[in-house]
């Protein structure tokens, strides 16, 4: 049974070709975040790549592999998919229109598919349209930018390149990013809930002209390798191991969940120059209403997760941090469901941090430690945790300050990149010493 969907896309087809095609595995489970893809055959996405398929859309999981099988640039991809359970070929072709977007018709061939198909199938087919669509329309031909107020010009993306950079730590995880822009480099660790590029990228068209701005992703996450340890000591040794492995002083950048690691990290390495925690998350000056708060969030979210629903489950989890206006703002771009994904495996952060025993940044101790000059951002519109928590890491390092973003919340490397990028270019500004800063 062959189903056959169509939409015209308001990018020219090089983007839209290298979003879909160059880039399959890592957005696929974008549009479809039921969808996991791992890359079986080392280099870039081409004729004959085989890639590891794991499907949610049932009850249980469905392991799976995808083959490339036509490849014509800018044309056509073509695949085969042998799934536990059925065997589909699948063909997508791009067509340039004068008006310079792009036709994407995907076509499908389910042999031996039963009568009742086209009713299951093909409204998710046009689902699938509708999201590619709207992202490669928000990405610009990359991962999300729109959720900055002005898309990036094709100048700009130019600049961003596909470098990358990694580490294998001494558990024998790989830690890898994505390395733009050339400068003083700045290490950006990113929060609880996406992947480097997701929560990053935003920043880049004000930062790349004068930085090099590394990406990672916590293990798990984005181009990063899996592992079941997630705990707290070693999310801090990842941190390190990066920072160590770019073999020259780094600024470190990190925010929400990710911060409070990156903190106790900055605390252990001497490669770090200075020292940027947006909102970080310091649990032990949460009131009891925010106590509970939190609880019912994650609550919330690991009862969605249970039942499949990833990304409502994610945002959710994020009623906690953002405000109303930030919440509809990275649904609007698809955040959430970019990023839902990720659910699992910030669940079992989570559990593994409750077991956590040893010191965190929460630690005057370690903040202490930081020899580094530390600039402590936070929204001037955030909850009231989220500014008692930048204080309190500016009041317990040797030399700290705090610096609000005007009109920001929790989520501004989504919704106010521009302003926060500037603070942190002025604070790692190439020849002034971060102190003088503070």
């Amino acid at each position: 049974m062959k189903f056959t969907v169509a939409t015209e896309i308001d990018r020219p087809i090089g983007d839209v070709w290298a979003w879909y095609a160059v880039d399959h595995v890592q957005n696929h489970p974008r549009w479809d975040p039921d969808m996991e893809l791992r890359q079986i055959t080392p280099g870039p996405v081409g004729l004959g790549t085989r890639i590891h398929r794991r499907n949610r859309h049932f009850d249980e999981p469905i392991d799976g592999e995808m083959e490339v099988v036509e490849w014509d640039a800018e044309r056509t991809m073509g695949v085969r998919i042998r799934d536990a359970n059925l065997d589909t070929h699948g063909r997508v072709t791009f067509e340039a229109l004068e008006s310079g977007g792009t036709r994407l018709t995907i076509e499908a061939d389910f042999p031996g598919m039963d009568d009742a198909a086209p009713d299951r199938i093909r409204p998710l087919m046009e689902r699938t349209a509708r999201n590619i669509r709207r992202l490669v329309e928000l990405d610009g031909g990359g991962v999300p930018t729109a959720l900055h107020r002005a898309r990036p010009s094709d100048t700009e993306r130019a600049q961003m390149s596909k470098r990358t950079h990694h580490v294998t730590t001494n558990d024998g995880v790989t830690i890898r990013g994505t390395v733009h822009g050339q400068g003083p480099p700045l290490v950006f660790w990113h929060g609880a809930y996406g992947d480097g590029d997701l929560d990053w990228t935003a920043l880049l068209p004000h930062l790349t002209g004068r930085f090099t701005c590394y990406l990672p992703s916590w293990r798990g996450r984005g181009l990063s390798g899996e592992h079941p340890d997630l705990s707290y000591g070693r999310r801090v040794d990842d941190v390190r191991a990066y920072v160590d492995s770019i073999g020259e002083p780094t600024g470190l950048v990190s925010w929400s969940g990710g911060a409070n690691p990156a903190l106790a990290a900055a605390a252990q390495s001497d490669a770090v120059t200075g020292v940027a925690p947006f909102e970080p998350t310091i649990g032990s000056v949460m009131d009891e209403q925010e106590r509970a708060a939190f609880r019912d969030a994650v609550g919330r979210m690991r009862e969605l997760a249970s039942e499949g629903r990833l990304t409502e489950a994610l945002r959710a989890a994020a009623s906690f941090p953002f405000n109303d206006e930030e919440l509809a703002v990275a649904e609007d771009a698809g955040y959430f469901e970019a990023a839902g994904r990720y659910v699992p495996n910030l669940l079992n952060v989570f559990r593994q941090l409750m077991e956590h025993k040893g010191p965190t940044a929460d630690d005057p101790a370690v903040l202490g430690a930081i020899s580094a000059p530390v600039l402590a951002l936070h929204g001037a519109v955030a909850k009231p945790f989220w500014i008692r928590s930048a204080r309190y890491v500016a009041e317990h390092v040797p030399n700290g300050q705090v610096q609000q973003i005007p009109e920001a919340g929790h989520a501004a490397p989504l919704t106010h990149p521009e302003a926060l990028a500037e603070a942190l270019a002025e604070f790692f500004a190439p020849g002034r010493d971060s102190a003088s800063a503070l």
